[in-house]
């Protein structure tokens, strides 16, 4: 026969006497409530952990270059003191040990750069001027060793005067600029953009949306076995 000569019917035909009843159809819908809460939960929870993968990056940037600034203070802190445990005469400081003494320091400088630039290349909207400042005055008390070093090596003691009135200010400088830093935790906190925070509230206004629906489909006899011991009805948290 041909096939175009069997009728046709629609889905709806077939339902006959298999029609929800009201209570049916709004636990159908209680279902379908949940599942799309939790496809939202899911959608905002990755949008978010996306959007704080380069947070998290940058702040153990912010953490290392915190680190390598007490390690050029440290450095710096050595090579003023072999300035001070000489004689007053120029000619019989220890520039050997305060050569080593400046190296490092000129390393932990140019790491604390590093750090920033790299934690800038994450975030780019990101407003880390104070920590920009730390590492330019952090320059300027390496450029200040350097200019007593010359004049010392130079043997010209009014220049090495001079040069040790400018890296007293530069410390002092470098001081003011670590204490304006925030505590590390706060940091990180200013780190994250609006869109983040946008993403967090999304997330947990999902997940409500999840934990109303599994409340009442518990409360319902033909669910009530599927939803309990949800670990949203147990008050996890995820």
């Amino acid at each position: 026969r041909d096939l175009h000569s069997f009728p046709t019917r629609r889905s709806s035909d077939l339902v006959g006497g298999w029609a929800l009843d009201d209570d049916a159809r709004h636990t159908l819908d209680a279902l379908q409530d949940g599942l799309d809460a939790r496809r939202g939960m899911i959608d905002a929870g990755s949008q978010l952990v996306n959007s704080l993968a380069d947070v998290q990056s940058a702040a153990e940037e912010l953490a290392h270059l915190m680190a390598d600034s007490s390690l050029f203070l440290d450095s710096s802190d050595n090579a003023v003191n072999t300035l001070n445990s000489s004689s007053r005469y120029i000619d019989q400081i220890d520039t050997t040990t305060m050569i080593n003494d400046l190296e490092s320091a000129k390393k932990y400088q140019a790491s604390m750069s590093d750090d920033l630039r790299v934690a800038r290349e994450k975030l780019p909207s990101a407003n880390l001027s104070n920590y920009q400042t730390t590492v330019d005055r952090a320059g300027t008390m390496v450029t200040a060793l350097q200019d007593i070093l010359d004049a010392i090596q130079a043997q010209d003691a009014s220049k090495a005067n001079d040069a040790a009135t400018a890296l007293n200010a530069a410390i002092d400088s470098f001081n003011d600029a670590r204490r304006e830093l925030p505590p590390l935790a706060e940091g990180i906190e200013s780190l994250v953009s609006d869109s983040a925070k946008s993403y967090a509230k999304n997330y947990y206004a999902q997940r409500e949306r999840v934990v109303e629906t599994l409340t009442e489909l518990r409360g319902n006899p033909l669910t009530r076995d599927v939803v309990d011991g949800s670990m949203f009805l147990e008050g996890s948290h995820v």
